[in-house]
């Protein structure tokens, strides 16, 4: 008898064992992904950075994936409530909500695809863009990708230049942004310092100084910040790069990513090499790229 009660015992700590892992293992959520300005996923650049964060709706705990190209995949929490949230810089947010992943162990993500749309100059009658940063502003609070809204409220800035009311509405929600408690604790020293480069970067009046090439390059090989950040960094300032007295140790970074088909700026790292690349070395790297059996590294040469 008490061999029984053992064996029940230890069948049942099993059991419940068992049952926790199985209510604990991942759901494969996966689908596609692409910008409005792209007619289809399937031409989407192979090294297009997206932000995926899933959000519990229980917890709102998180699990987070920078997806490339045109598809992506994201593992979530089993038996639960998600939304799935999308970001990238010079694009709005869009959330997928409420998928529930109760009894899945995967699940193609709709709509197909995803698509997030770009930031345009729109007329008053569809929204201005104050609406728009506060949106942006509550997803960053939600997922915490702070740097893209910072990055994304200076492409407001950008594509709505010229325009009085949308200036002013951009500069007083910069204000009240600064101003506000609850977000101050995110404007950490160094993401300010960051958003004074994305300004600078951005910012199509002749008023702002210069970027300064060090900074350009801290940031860029900053891997805390968001791939897209640091790509448009190298994309918008090759030119200042090619002429500053840091080009040497410039170079010998972007043949180290442009060696590493896994790196987040190969692709980036290549296309510099091929624009300021001054020797045998960056036309090796990219010769042994087009000559590679690999369509990534191909299409990125």
């Amino acid at each position: 008898m008490k061999l029984l009660k053992y064996l029940f015992t230890i069948a049942l700590f099993w059991f419940s064992i068992i049952v926790s892992v199985a209510a604990q293992s991942n759901v494969s959520l996966y689908g596609s992904v692409k910008g409005s300005d792209y007619t289809s996923s399937d031409i989407v650049p192979n090294d297009w950075p997206v932000s995926i964060t899933a959000v519990r709706l229980d917890n709102n705990s998180q699990t987070k994936k920078t997806s490339k190209g045109g598809s992506f995949h994201v593992a979530a929490p089993r038996n639960t409530l998600i939304d799935l949230v999308f970001c990238s810089t010079g694009y709005g947010d869009y959330t997928v909500g409420r998928i529930n992943t109760a009894g899945l162990s995967e699940y193609r993500v709709p709509p197909v695809p995803v698509s997030l749309n770009k930031i345009v100059k729109e007329s008053a009658l569809v929204g201005r863009p104050r609406t728009k940063l506060g949106q942006a502003r509550t997803t960053a609070q939600r997922t915490g990708e702070i740097d893209i809204f910072l990055y994304n409220l200076e492409v407001y800035r950008s594509v709505y230049a010229g325009d009085r009311a949308a200036m002013e509405e951009i500069d007083q929600f910069e204000l009240d942004l600064r101003g506000d408690q609850s977000f101050k604790s995110q404007l950490t020293p160094e993401r300010v310092k960051r958003w004074e480069v994305y300004k600078q970067t951005l910012n199509k009046s002749a008023e702002k100084p210069a970027v300064d090439p060090s900074e350009i390059m801290g940031l860029v090989k900053d891997e805390s910040v968001f791939p897209g950040i640091r790509i448009d960094m190298i994309r918008k300032h090759l030119d200042l790069i090619d002429r500053s007295t840091v080009k040497t140790e410039v170079l010998t970074y972007f043949r180290k990513e442009g060696s590493e088909p896994a790196s987040a700026l190969f692709a980036a790292s290549l296309v510099a090499l091929g624009k300021i690349g001054n020797n045998t070395t960056d036309r090796q790297i990219l010769l042994e790229n087009l000559m590679s059996n690999d369509s990534d590294r191909q299409i990125a040469s």
